[in-house]
């Protein structure tokens, strides 16, 4: 479904304010394989999809202490170096996207 929405979204009139962003995860998002995918997916539809990668935001732990019974699993996740970040949106470039934005 998520893709089914994608391909709607990229090839309607309101494609050039789409933005497609992949939080990237630790072992799990955050890697070469999976933006390299992503990337394939979104320039097959659209060539100039914008296409943003969010750094691991170490914050997010904290969320967690506001719900009963959830608990965190990536205790020891930190945000990717800018060498890591450069080698995902290189994998992004080699997927086909041409305009990447990276926080």
């Amino acid at each position: 479904m998520i893709k089914t929405n994608i391909e709607t979204l990229l090839r309607s009139e309101k494609r050039s304010q789409v933005v497609i962003r992949t939080p990237l995860i630790p072992g799990i998002t955050g890697t070469v394989e999976n933006v390299r995918a992503i990337a394939r997916f979104i320039s097959a539809i659209d060539p100039e999809v914008r296409y943003e990668l969010l750094n691991y935001n170490p914050l997010a732990p904290s969320k967690y202490a506001l719900y009963e019974n959830l608990e965190y699993s990536l205790t020891n996740a930190k945000p990717f170096s800018k060498a890591e970040m450069e080698r995902l949106m290189q994998a992004a470039r080699e997927g086909g996207v041409k305009h990447i934005i990276m926080e």
